[in-house]
């Protein structure tokens, strides 16, 4: 976690979007405001950059 830059993207992945959403609206109410999280796995995502 970048921890003198608080603007930094930070993406999340888990085991499903539900794990990824949870962690992603704990560290949002923390420093760090630009969370986002896939709401997929990583395995999903790798597949879907890999079919462009």
């Amino acid at each position: 976690m970048p921890l003198d830059d608080f603007d930094t993207r930070i993406v999340l992945f888990g085991r499903d979007a539900r794990q990824a959403k949870a962690l992603a609206d704990v560290l949002s109410k923390r420093p760090w405001h630009n969370v986002a999280y896939y709401p997929g796995t990583f395995e999903e995502l790798l597949a879907a950059l890999s079919a462009k």
